[in-house]
């Protein structure tokens, strides 16, 4: 975990693969419906689904939420140490 990230609380809540909802998002870097890219402080988070729809993103809450069938969930750092993190997966 970064440093800088100790202190910030992020939540991500996923309903049914079908719906989710994740805080402490400061940017959508580029989306479409079978992927979504979003910044996080020092990190990069990438949702990958199909149908894939942002139904809200409020930058001063920093509060995003989607729907549509989602596959994976991944977390990268950004910078010289970049790697890629997966919480799940579908196989």
């Amino acid at each position: 975990m970064d440093r800088g990230m100790q202190n910030i609380r992020h939540d991500v809540t996923i309903t049914s693969r079908s719906k989710m909802h994740l805080t402490a998002i400061d940017n959508v870097s580029s989306f479409d419906e079978n992927g979504i890219y979003l910044e996080m402080n020092d990190e990069e988070i990438c949702v990958e689904g199909e149908g894939l729809h942002i139904e809200a993103f409020d930058a001063d809450t920093k509060e995003l939420s989607l729907t549509g069938h989602i596959t994976g969930l991944f977390y990268s750092e950004r910078g010289p140490k970049k790697g890629k993190h997966s919480l799940f997966r579908k196989g």
